[in-house]
């Protein structure tokens, strides 16, 4: 008699991560594309080519902006870390690959303090929506607030054609910033690391015995629009919480597509080097809890019900984790709030203390409500700032990515110009994953 069998299973060990990190001690064009000592030498018309080819841009400008300089980046869309893994492995998923069993496992090279840098003008709008402008100054007043003022960024100015529209537009950048983003750190595979970090969760079993707390990760991406949205291994964000190991989002599975307002973003950039992760494994390195896992989901749901059902999904997941504790963050502000809120009640309906991370719209001066919904569960909120605190930046001797700033809050001067603008401008000043210094104050 004849008995089928089932497929043999392809056996992939448990999630473990090498991060091999390279720290970059300066940034070059030259001749070749290479990695050494700490210094990172890109072949300009190499990576335009490739782009040009790939990702469907008309041209695109490539320039390097380091810390200290009198140097302003204007009509930034997004910022993504170099990362590439060796062989068959795949980094952002979705996009430059599949997505399977070696995303967050085995080894994957990062050159940390290096960013790309994507821009471009979007103008036009959809579905109400349009990019909104975001900068960074690289010296003066405008450093202090931007996490990018201390990177060293490869700029990417992409042009456009014309019969290309806003979605087309964001969604070409994207593409050509993933693979810039691959093409760098590529530079570095056959090369040895200055630091190695190994990423693993400890078996359950132990930490139950052990008494160590579980916490949680709850992070938010968004889709308000197709120019405001975050993609997971690819695709569109639903309302549906979703577990995801906390190594995959340092191979990429989460990216930006979000275009919106420039100091709430998400940068991809931040995804990948998650501070919110690395604190949750350092605390894990050091006895204090067992980092149970990150639970994916959505801001901005239309509806009060909507909200509500997302929320419990997520505070339920994370019962189903055995989580003790849970860190949340949002995305963007707004009714966004009400997503943050609703989720740290229903956790803590269900035994689960909370620690939540959002910025806040308070005014010039800080005198307004900051969030327009509040939980009275609550009662661990850090601050990131006030993205509507005025700041004045200087005039620069150089500006990248435009002539201009573009969208939502633009600016009148010339982009050289001396200027008076909200943080709300300045790229990734109050992002909510906690990269920045800013903090709010009680008065």
């Amino acid at each position: 008699m004849y008995q089928a069998k089932a497929p043999q299973a392809k056996v992939i060990a448990d999630h473990r991560l090498e991060l091999l990190n390279y720290t970059i001690r300066d940034l070059r064009l030259g001749d070749e594309t290479k990695w050494s000592d700490g210094v990172l030498t890109v072949n300009a018309d190499e990576l335009k080519k490739h782009l040009i080819a790939e990702a469907g841009v008309r041209r695109v400008g490539i320039a390097v902006a380091r810390p200290g300089e009198s140097t302003r980046i204007v009509n930034i869309l997004d910022a993504i870390e170099p990362r590439a893994k060796p062989g068959d492995g795949q980094i952002f998923p979705g996009f430059l690959g599949a997505m399977d069993g070696t995303v967050g496992r085995g080894q994957t090279h990062a050159i940390d303090g290096c960013a790309v840098m994507v821009c471009g003008s979007v103008p036009g709008e959809v579905a109400s929506q349009v990019v909104s402008e975001a900068m960074v100054d690289m010296s003066g007043p405008g450093a202090e607030y931007s996490p990018f003022s201390r990177t060293m960024n490869l700029v990417l100015w992409c042009d456009f054609y014309d019969d290309q529209g806003p979605v087309k537009r964001v969604s070409v950048a994207r593409y050509a910033g993933l693979l810039a983003a691959r093409f760098l750190a590529q530079a570095t595979l056959d090369h040895s690391p200055d630091a190695t970090r190994i990423y693993e969760m400890p078996e359950k079993a132990l930490t139950i015995q052990n008494h160590t707390p579980h916490v949680v990760y709850i992070c938010p991406g968004m889709l308000l629009s197709d120019l405001h949205q975050t993609f997971l291994s690819g695709s569109a964000l639903t309302s549906t919480p979703t577990v995801v190991h906390p190594t995959q989002l340092m191979d990429g599975i989460l990216v930006s597509g979000n275009y919106d307002i420039g100091a709430t973003r998400n940068p991809t950039y931040f995804y990948q080097r998650n501070p919110i992760v690395e604190a949750l494994f350092a605390h894990q390195q050091n006895g204090l809890l067992a980092f149970a896992g990150v639970i994916v989901s959505k801001c901005l749901i239309e509806g009060f019900f909507g909200k509500q059902r997302s929320a419990y999904l997520a505070a339920q997941t994370a019962k189903l984790l055995d989580a003790d504790g849970a860190v949340i963050s949002i995305e963007e502000c707004g009714h966004a709030y009400a997503d943050l809120m609703l989720t740290c009640q229903a956790c803590e309906e269900m035994g689960i203390k909370t620690v939540l991370l959002m910025a806040e719209s308070a005014g010039p001066t800080g005198a307004k409500p900051g969030p327009i919904a509040f939980a009275e569960a609550a009662d661990a909120v850090i601050s990131v700032g006030n993205m509507d605190e005025l700041i004045s930046l200087p005039a620069v001797e150089a500006v990248l990515g435009g002539p201009w700033s573009c969208g939502r809050w633009m600016i009148d001067n010339m982009a050289l110009e001396a200027m008076e603008t909200p943080l709300a401008n300045i790229f990734a000043a109050t992002c909510q994953l906690g990269p920045g210094r800013l903090t709010g104050e009680t008065r």
